[in-house]
């Protein structure tokens, strides 16, 4: 008997022939995680305990304090209207041109992150983005190399 049969023969048929779980394990049994469970019945409570109306009679309140001047009234009930400002970052990247520009724009990302000049979460919404773009130029890259093999033909 090879190690992997014994460790599935340990699980009492709770995993498939790849290991992971089946249907109805001990584990699912249980419902899995229980602060989720926790949070997910605390959801779909206030869910239920709302009516549109209620929604309409707070927005109501938060606006009449926010136009009495409270400023924290005033920010959820904006946020809530009219949505949440959206952020922008000004990055000064190399042209990633070649797939070994994309190591110099990744550079400048660490080096603004280091500096303070942007921080962590947008450094990798930029880094994502410079990713594509990379990956971008090397099908383009190949799709030129492919066509110059095919032309060789």
């Amino acid at each position: 008997m090879s190690s992997r049969e014994s460790e599935q023969s340990r699980t009492d048929g709770e995993r498939d022939a790849s290991g992971r779980f089946v249907a109805g394990n001990r584990t699912s049994l249980r419902g899995g995680n229980p602060s989720l469970r926790r949070l997910g019945e605390l959801q779909t409570a206030v869910r239920e305990a709302a009516t549109a109306d209620d929604v309409r009679a707070v927005l109501a309140a938060l606006k009449e304090r926010a136009l009495a001047g409270c400023c924290a009234s005033a920010s959820v009930w904006l946020s809530r209207t009219c949505g949440a400002p959206r952020t922008f970052v000004e990055v000064d990247l190399p042209a990633i041109g070649t797939a070994a520009d994309f190591g110099a724009a990744m550079r400048a990302i660490l080096a603004d992150v280091a500096a303070g000049r942007l921080d962590v979460a947008a450094a990798e919404k930029v880094a994502t983005l410079a990713r594509a773009t990379a990956d971008a130029v090397c099908y383009e890259q190949l799709a030129e190399r492919v066509a110059a093999v095919e032309a060789l033909r």
